[in-house]
């Protein structure tokens, strides 16, 4: 209670607005899924040793599918999703990230060969790469 009062007052005002609210939901959505994915990224590429496609295609899928649920969280969507308001447009905006994704996984790693980097350094170049990309 003490740090709620020590927050200035136009922002103590934002947060407990309704756009304050699902901005910061939206925000813990796109942290929780980033991480997710991150993380899922790491453990195919760096300790299970896939190949970097497959990596960030597992990635990718972990992320999307933690940031499917809790963008329906953020907006407060209850029951079953609309097909052509909902779903779709968010599994078509998912399929071109996954491009990127690949593509700049892939890229990072042949990168990392050439300059024939170490294996940490090479799964924290692939990672850092992913991140920016994602």
């Amino acid at each position: 209670m003490a740090l709620i009062r020590s927050v200035p007052a136009k922002l103590s005002t934002f947060v407990r607005s309704q756009f304050g609210k699902r901005f910061s939901r939206f925000i813990l959505a796109a942290v929780v899924s980033a991480g997710t994915s991150e993380l899922t990224l790491l453990a195919c590429y760096g300790i299970f040793k896939l190949a970097p496609g497959r990596s960030s295609v597992a990635a990718w899928l972990a992320g999307a599918i933690v940031s499917y649920f809790m963008t329906r969280w953020t907006w407060e969507r209850k029951g079953r999703p609309n097909l052509l308001k909902e779903t779709l447009p968010f599994w078509a905006i998912s399929v071109c990230t996954i491009i990127i994704l690949v593509t700049a996984t892939k890229l990072a790693h042949e990168v990392a060969r050439e300059w024939h980097l170490a294996n940490l350094e090479r799964i924290v170049f692939v990672a850092g790469a992913y991140f920016a990309a994602n």
